[in-house]
């Protein structure tokens, strides 16, 4: 239905050595294959570091538009693709690594769930640097780069740097949004999303969300509101009527179908719903954005 696609997806040369990890200065960012520039997945994370130039980025029908000194994060599983974007006046790097890459070796298996500017929708992609934010930032990119670029490079002094890295950009991240939660509510709210991803067409109740996590479902309800703002209930239905507008946008299964492919009993019922959420028909909303998500490159 959806294209998720691995690192080795974007490389000029595959070499099965980059399957987990690649680094490269966007000047020298090869053009896109075309089977890209489509909305896709990916099978790992993304990070850019962006330090001349702009770019446009539509991540889950959401634009993003990037100004220089600014770092923007791809999680994996998110739908998305590049915008019209002068990409040759472009300067800094991408960074691509999988998560089994990061976790191999490291004592600390709950950092990387712990990172709040990852896998998490209620954060914004997108963080701007200031001078003294990027200096760090370029040397741990600049060190990166220079020890993928060896005739040999050392996995583990990458994961090192990798690690340091992220570390630095979870500081910046948690001083410009001094709200975004502590360890726990982060590890908590992960914790929901992935069972989310695997039972939002079962309609499981809050009291089994709840459950499942080992909390009463006031302590569940009041963390996920205190990290996001939102009800468990509300997230809930986010994540359904995101993956109708997926169907919508990206497959040629009719109103019933997708209602269907989502739990919901007749296709006048997810139409309701669909409309209640977006202010606009299922028809409606294809007729308006898909054309527009199609033809970005």
């Amino acid at each position: 239905m959806f294209e998720s696609y691995e690192i080795l997806d974007f490389l000029e040369f595959q070499n099965d050595g980059k399957r987990h990890f690649h680094i490269n200065r966007l000047d020298e960012m090869p053009e896109l294959p075309a089977k890209i520039k489509s909305p896709h997945k990916h099978l790992f994370y993304e990070v850019f570091l962006i330090t001349q130039g702009k770019a446009h980025h539509n991540i889950d029908y959401r634009e993003y538009h990037i100004q220089a000194n600014s770092l923007f994060f791809v999680s994996q599983g998110q739908l998305h693709l590049w915008g019209k974007s002068d990409r040759s006046a472009m300067k800094g790097y991408r960074l691509m690594f999988t998560e089994e890459f990061f976790l191999m070796k490291n004592i600390d298996k709950n950092f990387l769930f712990e990172l709040v500017f990852l896998d998490n929708v209620y954060f914004n992609p997108c963080i701007e640097l200031t001078k003294k934010d990027a200096e760090p930032i370029h040397t741990y990119f600049n060190l990166l780069f220079n020890e993928y670029k060896r005739l040999e490079p050392n996995p583990k002094v990458l994961q090192s740097l990798l690690f340091l890295a992220l570390t630095e950009i979870q500081r910046i991240a948690t001083v410009k949004n001094p709200k975004v939660g502590t360890n726990h509510e982060v590890k908590v709210y992960k914790s929901f999303v992935e069972l989310l991803e695997v039972n939002f067409k079962n309609q499981l109740s809050i009291n089994d969300y709840a459950s499942r996590l080992c909390l009463s479902s006031k302590q569940f309800t009041r963390l996920i509101r205190s990290f996001t703002n939102q009800s468990a209930t509300q997230i809930i239905r986010n994540r359904v009527t995101l993956e109708a507008k997926r169907l919508l946008t990206c497959t040629h299964l009719n109103i019933m179908q997708i209602g269907h492919e989502l739990g919901f009993e007749d296709a006048a019922y997810f139409s309701r719903f669909f409309k209640r959420e977006t202010k606009q028909s299922p028809t409606e909303f294809k007729g308006l954005v898909v054309e527009k998500y199609m033809k970005t490159s």
